[in-house]
C-alpha cells in the first residue's frame, strides 16, 4: 500500500544521492530492488522541494508577531536566497 510506496520512493532517492561516491553498489542495488529499464546513473536527479515563499514568511512573522519566543528568533536575520542546485 501507501506504506510500501513511500519506502520504495525513500530508497530510490537515497541510492540516487549514494550513486556518485559508491556507483557499482547502487547501481546493483537499484537493478535487484525493482523492475527498471534504465541505469541509476541515467535517472533523473532528486530535485528539491519547494519552500516557502517569501510573502508565506511575512504573513506568519506578522501573525506570530516580535513577543512569540519560538517564532521571533527565526525571523532575527535577514533571509537569504540560497542557489538552488536542482
Amino acid at each position: 500500500g501507501e506504506t510500501r510506496a513511500m519506502v520504495a520512493w525513500a530508497r530510490d532517492e537515497i541510492l540516487k544521492l549514494l550513486h556518485p561516491f559508491m556507483p557499482f553498489i547502487t547501481e546493483e542495488l537499484w537493478e535487484v530492488t525493482a523492475k527498471r529499464d534504465g541505469l541509476l546513473a541515467l535517472a533523473p536527479w532528486p530535485l528539491k522541494p519547494a519552500g516557502p515563499t517569501p510573502e508565506q514568511l511575512a504573513m506568519l512573522a506578522a501573525a506570530a508577531g516580535p513577543t512569540d519566543p519560538l517564532i521571533s528568533p527565526a525571523f532575527v536575520m535577514p533571509f537569504f536566497d540560497h542557489a538552488d542546485f536542482s
